[in-house]
Order: C-alpha cells, then sequence, then structure tokens
C-alpha cells in the first residue's frame, strides 16, 4: 500500500488540473472496503497501469480515449481541443470572386446580383462549383391575347434558380422532384398574377391549381381603396390567382396566395374598409393527389410569407402574433387530417421558417423550441455573438472570442468548437462574419466581409 501512496505522491507533481488529480484520487478510494492484501496488490497494480498506459497514449495523440473514465480529465481536454464529436470542416471558396454584390437562393451563390455579368455557384460534392445558365422562352393565352415570356435559369438537383426575366415572367419556384421543370410566376400587364407549372427544356406550360375561374378573374373589375385624408381615393386592384407558392416537400401539396374571393366591384367606404383590411386574399391549399383545393381561412394574409412554412410534408406551421399581449400564438396545420393543433403562447424574438423563440432576461437568452417543445437557457456569456443562424434542427452562435457554440435541438447536445482552428476569422483583422446560409441539411456556408465590398466564402460541414 505504501508503493501505491508513492506513485499517488509524484502523480501529484504532474502539472494537470486539481479537480483531475482529485479525480484519480478518488478512483483509489472507491475499494477501500476490499480487506484481502491480494485484491489490494491486484487493483493496484491495474491502476497503476491504467496511469501508465494513459501518459503513453497522451503522448502519443490519443486523449480523448485515455479521457473517457476520469469526467474531469475530459472536460479539461474537451476544453482545449474539443471532443471528438466537435469536429467541423471548414473549406475556403477561394475560386469565388471576392468583390461584386452577392445573393443565396437554395442551394446556389450568385455573384453580380441583379447585373449582366452574374456568375452562379452550386453545391456539389463538398463544394461551390459554377453552373452554366440556359433559357427557356414560351407563351401563354390570357382571353385569345398571346403573352410572351423568356428567361434564364441554371439547376442543381430538383432546384432551380431564375433570373434576367423577360416579358411576363417574373419568378421561378423550384418543385421538389421535378427534373427539368419548376413552377414559373407570371406577372400580366401588372394587373394579373398566376402561376403554372413549366417544362424548362420547351417551355411548355401546365395548369398548377384547378383552372375554374381563372378567366372569370382576369376579366373581372376589381376595386381596391383606401382612405385618403382628402377622402376615398380608388384604382383598379391587382388580381392574384396563384402567388406566393409554396410546394409541400415531398410535392403532395401546393400552398398558394389569390384573392379570387375577395375583390369587389365598387369603392369601398371608410368603415368598410377596415372590414375588407382582412379579406383581401385568402391562402389556399392544392391536393395533388386528389385535385381537392380548400381555402385556409384561420391563415392572415397579411402575414409575411417568411411566417408560414412547411416543417414536414403534411404540416403547414403559421406563426400568429398577439400585439396587444406580445405572445406568439402558432399554429400546425396537418394537410393530410386538415386538423390544426395550436401551440403558444410563447414569448420572444421570432426567427423566420422555424419555430425557434428567443427571450433574453438580464442574465439569460432562454430560447423556446415548439417544434421539439424544448426550453434551453443560455448564459449570455455563452451566447455573445456577432452572427447567429437558427434552424428547427439546430442552433448555432459564432461567438466574438472565434468559436461556435453548436447546439443540437433533436439530440440535446451542446458543442463547443475552436473557430481558430478550422476558420480564421477575428474582427482585429478587419475580417468578420456578415452572413450565414443553409445550403443543404449538412452544409453552411458562410460569408465574412474584409476592407470594403470584400468577400471570402466557407463551407461549414459538421462531422
Amino acid at each position: 500500500m505504501s508503493d501505491y501512496k508513492g506513485f499517488v505522491h509524484e502523480f501529484e507533481k504532474i502539472k494537470a488540473p486539481e479537480q483531475w488529480k482529485i479525480d484519480a484520487k478518488k478512483m483509489s478510494e472507491d475499494n477501500k472496503f476490499m480487506t484481502f492484501r491480494k485484491k489490494i496488490q491486484k487493483k493496484l497494480v491495474l491502476k497503476i497501469s491504467f496511469i501508465l498506459t494513459l501518459i503513453i497514449i497522451v503522448s502519443i495523440g490519443g486523449i480523448r480515449v485515455a479521457a473517457a473514465n476520469i469526467p474531469s480529465f475530459r472536460a479539461f481536454i474537451e476544453d482545449i481541443f474539443g471532443s471528438n464529436e466537435d469536429s467541423i470542416k471548414v473549406t475556403l471558396q477561394e475560386q469565388i470572386p471576392k468583390v461584386g454584390a452577392y445573393d443565396v437562393d437554395s442551394s446556389f451563390l450568385i455573384i453580380n446580383k441583379d447585373s449582366s455579368n452574374q456568375i452562379i455557384y452550386a453545391l456539389q460534392n463538398g463544394s461551390l462549383k459554377e453552373v452554366t445558365p440556359k433559357r427557356c422562352d414560351g407563351y401563354v393565352y390570357y382571353n385569345n391575347k398571346k403573352y410572351t415570356f423568356a428567361f434564364q435559369y441554371v439547376i442543381n438537383g430538383d432546384e432551380v434558380y431564375g433570373f434576367s426575366y423577360e416579358g411576363v415572367a417574373v419568378g421561378l419556384v423550384s418543385y421538389p422532384g421535378a427534373i427539368n421543370s419548376a413552377i414559373l410566376t407570371l406577372s400580366i400587364d401588372d394587373k394579373f398574377d398566376d402561376g403554372w407549372y413549366i417544362d424548362l427544356l420547351t417551355g411548355e406550360l401546365s395548369p398548377l391549381v384547378n383552372r375554374e375561374g381563372a378567366e372569370e378573374l382576369f376579366h373581372r373589375k376589381a376595386i381596391h381603396s383606401i382612405v385618403a385624408v382628402d377622402g376615398v381615393e380608388s384604382w383598379d386592384a391587382r388580381k392574384t390567382y396563384a402567388t406566393e407558392i409554396k410546394p409541400s416537400p415531398n410535392g403532395d401539396y401546393i400552398l398558394f396566395q389569390s384573392n379570387r374571393d375577395d375583390l369587389v366591384s365598387e369603392p369601398l367606404t371608410k368603415d368598410s374598409e377596415l372590414k375588407q383590411n382582412s379579406k383581401l386574399r385568402h391562402w389556399f391549399l392544392h391536393d395533388n393527389n386528389t385535385n381537392e383545393e380548400i381555402r385556409l381561412d384561420f391563415i392572415d394574409w397579411s402575414l409575411s410569407v417568411g411566417y408560414i412554412f412547411w416543417i414536414d410534408d403534411e404540416t403547414i406551421a403559421v406563426l400568429n402574433y398577439d400585439d396587444e399581449k406580445e405572445e406568439w400564438w402558432p399554429i400546425l396545420y396537418n394537410a393530410k387530417a386538415k386538423e390544426q393543433q395550436i401551440l403558444g403562447p410563447v414569448k420572444g424574438g421570432d426567427h423566420k421558417y422555424t419555430l425557434i423563440f428567443d427571450e433574453r432576461t438580464d442574465t439569460q437568452l432562454i430560447i423556446h423550441d415548439l417544434l421539439h417543445d424544448k426550453t434551453i437557457p443560455f448564459s449570455l456569456e455563452e451566447t455573445d455573438s456577432n452572427v447567429t443562424y437558427f434552424s428547427n434542427s439546430n442552433l448555432q452562435f459564432f461567438r466574438k472570442d472565434g468559436s461556435i457554440l453548436f447546439y443540437d435541438l433533436v439530440e440535446g447536445k451542446k458543442r463547443i468548437i475552436n473557430q481558430s482552428k478550422n476558420l480564421d476569422i477575428r474582427q482585429k483583422s478587419g475580417e468578420y462574419v456578415d452572413f450565414i446560409h443553409e445550403l443543404d441539411k449538412d452544409t453552411l456556408l458562410l460569408i465574412s466581409e474584409f476592407n470594403v465590398d470584400q468577400h471570402q466564402f466557407y463551407l461549414i460541414s459538421h462531422e
């Protein structure tokens, strides 16, 4: 036994965290009830072997394996090196021009946005690669009059990005699972908005939603008005048959907005104006399997499109806010069962396209995750960030000290990643995180800015 005490005395001379040494000693005391000398000697040999092996493994870089059975040592090592779950892969995309306005859309990065010299990159095989645009043109008839359209586009899997619109074309929306096809939005004479499926190879259009009533709406003399200072001002209303189009992730449903049921043919008075404001347009749901179409009256037409989104193949989330109570009352709507579930109330700031709300106190940042029914408190110090990225699956705080606080909402795990080893972005060097965008569920695009209007582009994936 004296030999063991001597070893522990030598062990105390190692320059290590005090709690680590306490834990190691405590391991020797766990078996103090063993009374037989042979058992003591056997345990002693095992412990000495373990510690000597630990030192050897540490010396050759196997720290994480060696630390597995000593909690404080494991915490000490992970604080310096990160755990084996904390690794991230960061790649600087040096092929992308540093100068020029940028934009992002799904898995695309666009350089020189809104110019004739756009360069478009798409996430392919773990890096951003330049893609070559194609051109599509076609025509559509309304009231026996031919209207032409044209645009350029790029494809990456089933995602599309359109630009340089001509004629009546105004937008392109990806349709999940579609190959060489998408959803085209049109604006006829700036008075009639509509949406169609389009074959990108031929320019041929086909119905997106039920077309009954489309021609009638096109011809309808519709008037909308506002109450001006000197009386009622009126003008011809913008008619929308299908706009703000949102396909479900599997393509079975089409969520869209229309005012087909709401336009009136006479100017509104001041009293009726207020009533009409809640009925200027409605959201509709089209079932591609049955062609059934229903109006979703519970969705406020004035909500920003970022507060209405799909969270899975059948569920729509609607973020409603009570201004008087300063509370959120989200609604989940199941498109298949046609049932609503009301969540909340919850306080805090919102993050579009998520069910994440953050509430700040004097000492904490409290995250309310309504999708997973969790409340996660963080100290203000650990979330002191330049930029944050929140999704329905994880939270990421790009902190001012150069590290990343990553929290997995599904697994409930918090990780600290030493950013400086992989991503050397420091405010003192004049470079800082400007924007973060999710290219796919496994890859973030981080855009930093340095000097004036110069950017660097990094891909970040958690391994």
